[in-house]
């Protein structure tokens, strides 16, 4: 396999420091803890890493952010056309939803970035104008969240939902690939194949049993053994349907001009990271939980769709390195470990036939 080119590695995208000043913010922005004390904290770490040319233009809109602060709206259209003011007034913007709750919402503030005169609303426009020009669903609608709404298709609803203040965070040019990455779910993901739908059916008849009466002993273990791996089953084939979605994204950068797998990697090093590290977790603990959550995450960081959207380098592991298959119709994604185990893969993503593979097989 080539070698990754360094910057998009994660080990370089982390050494920057606006990334780690970034990182911070979500992480407590996602653990409800951007109280006044810690985002003015958060806003004194970044000044001092601004670079000299761009300190005076920081310090204006710094001003700009504690007059909105004060009076509830800023006396000035908010800047966030570089990296350190659109993180600053995410910053801004997280500590009055903290504060305000739900009326924060309907003020004039949030209005300055997600009305229909917002500065955001171009960056909506431009993800419309993609998913018309690409010929995606056309009754698809892209809609800003709140904080902590975070980033997800709405089938029922045929929206995506993008957290506007973590993107602010992060940097709209960074959370694009985001916006595309649900795209890509919207397009692509259309079940998880029969067997979570028997085994949903079935939790479903024994549920609806115990509601009548009373289930047996063995009805109960088998209805909570169901419902435990049908999580587990969805978890998994949610983050190899994840990686499928991610190589959706960085097809297309190249047809929009955009380098999408450098920003999907960032998104991941940044954004995903940091809501992870928002839940406390003892991950020393040797559990069945910890255990699955590991591989959960292997599936999501190893699997090397293409060289350059893999966010670590290939690790290898004793008895074969991850491999995906893919059934395209419907669109159904699997992941197990090792080429030896590809009949498995096969049999969960619907037979042989119509499967592809999603990942060059090693020459070692």
């Amino acid at each position: 396999m080539d070698r990754l080119p360094s910057h998009y590695l994660r080990s370089r995208i982390k050494a920057e420091p606006l990334r780690a000043v970034q990182e911070a913010f979500v992480r407590h922005a996602v653990a409800g803890s951007l109280n006044e004390e810690m985002g003015t904290a958060l806003i004194a770490r970044l000044e001092k890493i601004v670079a000299p040319e761009s300190r005076n233009h920081f310090l204006f809109e710094r001003a700009n952010a504690q007059a909105a602060q004060q009076q509830g709206k800023a006396p000035r259209s908010p800047d966030i056309s570089f990296p350190e003011a659109s993180l600053l007034w995410a910053i801004t913007l997280g500590m009055q939803a903290r504060a305000e709750d739900e009326a924060f919402y309907h003020g004039p503030l949030w209005k300055q970035f997600a009305g229909i005169d917002g500065v955001a609303q171009n960056e909506k426009e431009t993800l419309a104008f993609y998913m018309a020009n690409l010929g995606i669903n056309h009754q698809t609608r892209i809609a800003w969240g709140p904080l902590g709404s975070t980033y997800y298709f709405d089938p029922h609803n045929q929206r995506i939902v993008l957290d506007l203040i973590l993107s602010l965070g992060i940097g709209l040019e960074n959370s694009r690939a985001v916006a595309f990455h649900e795209i890509g779910h919207s397009e692509l993901t259309k079940g998880f194949g029969p067997t979570l739908e028997r085994m949903h059916a079935e939790i479903e008849q024994l549920q609806k049993k115990g509601q009548d009466s009373a289930l047996t002993p063995e009805e109960y273990q088998r209805m909570q053994r169901l419902s435990a791996e049908s999580q587990f089953r969805f978890r998994i084939m949610d983050e190899a349907e994840n990686n499928v979605v991610d190589r959706w994204t960085a097809h297309h950068g190249p047809r929009l001009r955009q380098d999408l797998a450098y920003r999907r990697n960032v998104s991941e090093a940044v954004l995903a990271e940091g809501m992870m590290n928002a839940v406390p977790s003892n991950e020393a603990d040797d559990t069945p939980e910890n255990r699955f959550t590991n591989v959960k995450r292997a599936i999501r960081s190893v699997i090397p769709f293409l060289p350059i959207t893999a966010i670590f380098r290939k690790r290898r592991k004793a008895g074969g390195n991850w491999v995906c298959a893919r059934n395209e119709s419907p669109a159904v994604t699997v992941a197990c470990r090792g080429w030896r185990h590809l009949p498995l893969c096969a049999n969960y993503a619907g037979g042989r036939r119509g499967l592809s593979i999603c990942s060059q097989r090693p020459s070692t």
